[in-house]
């Protein structure tokens, strides 16, 4: 995938995921595709395909075989087909041993950054080689979790993480976020904490990385306005400590308006507009 085509809507996969599960457990379990609440195995299934996924991105890899589904409790003849999420490729051979994919490269990315951000029911940053046990829901875990990816990313052949590190950032967005409410987070889950600091450190990183690696960083922070509004929003009551980041975060985002195409410097700057007039 090149960086002048335009990345997956990261809300399309997440409805694909939700869709893809309810159509399973209406045809194969007899319950309700409208139900806004999955159970504990539907939670477990999605988290363990995820960590597949993960597996596969850190190794390079695109296919999977039977053992390893067996190496993560996924059967191979029920619920791995009937999700709709996993198909098996065709064997030159019929006595060649089964070979597995995801349905499409760019959803194994997003299954890997699903998992990922699924770190809040864990309760512990996956990204972490430690698996170092985090206070749940704690401010500056979000930013702890970006940064192991943003180094795992900066540190990884060019294109490896290149979707994997766009979804995720797409991920903490407040509505994508609320799409998997009473699926894999509570309905009553608390807001993330710490945007502006990811804010932060995305930006800090593109402009210390290398022109391979810029392009996709600045897709990266392609929703920045959003994270704006929210800025705007808590401004009002926020002390002088907390007034001097939001400031720091005005200025970065109008450095990054100067950079940005036509249609996104008008969101910006009206963005902008509104968190100037908060200032003052």
């Amino acid at each position: 995938m090149t960086m002048e085509t335009s990345p997956p809507k990261i809300t399309s996969f997440i409805h694909y995921m939700i869709i893809q599960n309810n159509r399973k457990l209406e045809k194969y379990y007899g319950q309700n595709p409208n139900s806004q609440k999955w159970t504990d195995m539907d939670q477990v299934f999605m988290l363990k395909l995820g960590r597949l996924a993960l597996k596969l991105l850190d190794n390079n890899r695109s296919v999977f075989y039977e053992e390893e589904l067996k190496e993560y409790s996924l059967p191979v003849r029920e619920k791995a087909w009937w999700s709709g999420l996993c198909a098996e490729l065709a064997r030159a051979i019929p006595k060649d041993k089964p070979v597995f994919c995801f349905t499409h490269l760019s959803f194994l990315e997003f299954m890997a950054a699903h998992y990922i951000f699924t770190f809040r029911l864990e309760e512990r940053n996956v990204l972490d080689q430690s698996y170092r046990v985090t206070e749940l829901f704690k401010e500056h875990s979000l930013v702890d979790m970006y940064r192991k990816a943003v180094d795992r990313y900066l540190s990884a052949p060019v294109g490896q993480y290149d979707l994997f590190l766009r979804f995720l950032c797409d991920l903490s967005m407040t509505l994508n976020y609320g799409l998997l409410r009473g699926m894999l987070f509570p309905h009553n889950a608390p807001p993330l904490k710490g945007l502006e600091d990811v804010v932060r450190l995305l930006t800090k990183r593109k402009d210390s990385a290398g022109p391979e690696r810029q392009a996709n960083l600045s897709e990266c922070l392609r929703q920045l306005e959003d994270v704006v509004r929210l800025l705007t929003k808590r401004k009002d009551s926020a002390g002088p400590e907390r007034q001097a980041n939001l400031s720091e975060c005005l200025r970065l985002l109008t450095k990054r308006k100067d950079s940005a195409g036509p249609e996104r410097q008008a969101n910006l700057s009206e963005c902008l507009r509104q968190l100037e007039e908060s200032e003052d």
